[in-house]
């Protein structure tokens, strides 16, 4: 019996020595999963914010091909409008130049804005450097600036 009671006594000792070390292995392995988990907790904020960040940079970039669309469509219209201007300042030239040969071979009396008076002149030649006169005392080139307001508008200066 004693040995019996001795071998009881060892077993519960034994049996409690075996749950006291189980019960500190399963708290260390209870505190190495939640720093685990802590660390994967932080490894998805990370992730999150770094997609926020990939979704951002996508939205973006989204927003800067859009723009660089609306900015092809801008230059396109605005080389188109400029071939327009060249076309029409080329044209309004052209008709300068035949409403200015016109007015070539009239006489009229011209007096410049200095005062200097021609007299009866001839209209020689009209272009956009000025007119090309002549009068009694020979030929004449008389520039813009030094035209009367009317006659600078029927020659279209």
């Amino acid at each position: 019996m004693k040995n019996f009671i001795a071998l009881l006594i060892f077993a519960g000792g034994f049996t409690g020595w075996y749950l006291h070390h189980e019960k500190n292995e399963t708290a260390d392995t209870l505190q190495e999963a939640k720093q685990q988990l802590g660390e994967i907790e932080k490894s998805i904020i990370d992730c999150r914010s770094e997609f926020q960040r990939y979704s951002t940079v996508g939205t973006l970039q989204k927003q800067v091909a859009t723009k660089q669309q609306e900015l092809k469509i801008l230059n396109d219209k605005l080389t188109h409008l400029g071939d327009q201007k060249s076309a029409i300042l080329q044209e309004q030239a052209q008709q300068r130049a035949v409403l200015r040969q016109v007015q070539v071979g009239k006489t009229l009396q011209l007096t410049l804005v200095t005062g200097r008076a021609l007299g009866q002149v001839r209209v020689l030649k009209v272009d956009d450097t000025g007119l090309s006169v002549a009068n009694a005392n020979g030929i004449v080139k008389v520039l813009p600036s030094e035209l009367p307001p009317e006659i600078k508008q029927m020659f279209l200066f």
